[in-house]
């Protein structure tokens, strides 16, 4: 992992980055802005492509409950077409606490924030790269930081 800081001595900030960050591709971004516009926060989009994962990317979202958490996911289901994709399976939509959509490439999951906290999910999937997508559409590092000096 290679770390970049950058001291901003105006403002008495360090700024610590890690460089090893990936693109989304164009599907990737439709499935964040679908979600961001269920209502769905705080989006950590999960590179697993250069490992023998099942997948190419994870977006671990967040819903305000499980019946949020439903609606997100029929959501998607719903928007399906329009984001050229095809559903392979679905767990967890009868309660709603963790839902896992699988769309082969991309794997969503959908947690409401009780289970999101006790599953601890800022964790799940660490050793992989991830970024945090943004409502207003910019990506950010996940492991950026910003330190008051």
């Amino acid at each position: 992992m290679l770390w970049v800081a950058e001291y901003e001595s105006s403002l008495g900030i360090l700024h610590i980055q890690n460089t090893n960050t990936f693109e989304i591709n164009d599907q990737v971004e439709d499935f964040c802005q679908t979600l961001t516009l269920l209502r769905a926060h705080s989006l950590r989009v999960i590179f697993c492509g250069d490992s023998d994962h099942v997948c190419t990317y994870q977006i671990v979202c967040i819903a305000k409950s499980s019946r949020h958490s439903r609606s997100v996911a029929r959501g998607l289901l719903d928007a399906k077409d329009r984001l050229a994709a095809k559903l392979l399976g679905i767990e967890g939509y009868d309660y709603g606490e963790w839902i896992a959509l699988d769309f082969g490439v991309l794997i969503v999951h959908i947690f409401d924030s009780d289970a999101y906290s006790a599953f601890k999910g800022d964790t799940l999937w660490q050793e992989y790269p991830s970024l945090w997508y943004s409502s207003d559409r910019e990506i950010m590092d996940t492991h950026s930081t910003h330190v008051r000096v």
